[in-house]
């Protein structure tokens, strides 16, 4: 299924069938926009939910029923959803860093931990 769903607790999925494999990205709405590089526009009032499906739907939702449609073809959530193997990559080298990052952390808070124990109970420093 080739689909754009923006969601209403505010991620975004992008869910694409390309050579014969599902692919799937989802990301909070600020990050997709980083990662696509282009702004999504906003829902329109009392809208919550937009669900884009290829050559099938465009329907905006509020929280009990569609509002509008939406054009088919929709350009920008076609353009999504052939870009769906860059957003992933784009979302797997945050991903990367923001682990690297807690793990950098949780190091430094571990050699601080052992210093102020071997200070407070007099041992030799160990490095």
């Amino acid at each position: 299924m080739n689909e754009f769903h923006e969601h209403p607790d505010g991620y975004v999925f992008v869910r694409a069938y390309i050579d014969g494999e599902d692919k799937e990205y989802g990301e909070t709405r600020a990050n997709f926009e980083k990662d696509f590089g282009r702004p999504l526009e906003p829902l329109p009032d009392g809208a919550v939910e937009r669900i884009y499906v290829r050559d099938v739907r465009h329907a905006i939702n509020s929280r009990d029923t569609t509002i509008e449609g939406g054009p088919i073809p929709w350009s920008y959530g076609d353009d999504a959803i052939a870009a769906v193997d860059g957003l992933r990559g784009k979302k797997h080298l945050r991903d990367e860093a923001l682990k690297q990052e807690a793990e950098a952390k949780h190091k430094a808070e571990m050699e601080k931990q052992r210093l102020e124990f071997e200070a407070k109970h007099g041992l030799p420093s160990v490095q």
